[in-house]
């Protein structure tokens, strides 16, 4: 199988135009507007962290490899 096929982001050999891929990155950036006030004060670990946090938990994000 092609490295192009196991893509998750790939929709009609697009790269990063996936529905899934769409989905994720404006649920990202309603997690950035809605820490403004932490990245604004130089919090960005915090912000990160809540991010992170919410990808994980609640979208199911997770890395290839546990550790």
């Amino acid at each position: 199988m092609s490295k192009q096929l196991d893509d998750w982001t790939v929709k009609d050999g697009c790269a990063n135009s996936s529905d899934e891929f769409e989905r994720l990155t404006r649920e990202i950036a309603r997690l950035i507007r809605d820490q403004a006030h932490q990245l604004l004060h130089g919090n960005t670990e915090a912000a990160s962290r809540l991010i992170l946090a919410q990808l994980a938990h609640v979208h199911g994000l997770a890395p290839k490899v546990n550790r």
